[in-house]
């Protein structure tokens, strides 16, 4: 993410700031994650990946690519025909503003799907979560109709027991 860039910071399950990062490892280098500061040691598993996963030749390919972008730009900056004017000078300046605009656009919109889809995942959970407490709450009723029902005869069983009783005595 460039410096200019807008970053977004998400809260996870256990309601600590999970701030987007970026991965130094050896694995993954370079790779933009979401992780709450508990994880994995403190009790929390919120973690997701924000940049899908680059091969070694989409590295090698962008790396390539960014040389060569600043290769040129370097051949066009020495070249007294074209250094020589205060409007080139400008212009690369607002290229470089726009082009860090957009860097910055493109990891929010990034940042936005994976919000999406972490939202989406959430979604999807608490609905199962939901039907199976239907579920549970279906079959505890009809254990308690049953259990009631049961107490009713029980209950008449016991009043027609104490009446003859009652009369036989008399």
């Amino acid at each position: 993410m460039s410096s200019s860039s807008v970053t977004l910071d998400y809260s996870c399950f256990c309601g600590e700031r999970a701030p987007i990062q970026v991965s130094f490892t050896d694995k993954n280098p370079g790779r933009k994650f979401v992780g709450c500061k508990k994880f994995p040691n403190g009790h929390c598993e919120f973690f997701v990946w924000v940049d899908k996963k680059m091969n070694p030749g989409e590295k090698y390919r962008e790396l390539y690519m960014r040389h060569e972008a600043l290769k040129h730009m370097h051949e066009a900056l020495s070249d007294p025909r074209v250094n020589s004017g205060q409007k080139y000078q400008d212009l690369c300046m607002r290229h470089e503003a726009l082009k860090q605009r957009y860097e910055a656009l493109s990891d929010v919109n990034v940042e936005l799907k994976n919000l999406n889809n972490l939202l989406s995942d959430s979604m999807d959970a608490e609905k199962r979560r939901k039907v199976e407490l239907q579920e549970k709450f279906d079959e505890m009723e009809k254990k308690y109709l049953a259990c009631r029902k049961a107490c009713k005869k029980l209950l008449i069983f016991v009043i027609i027991v104490v009446l003859w009783l009652f009369l036989k005595r008399n």
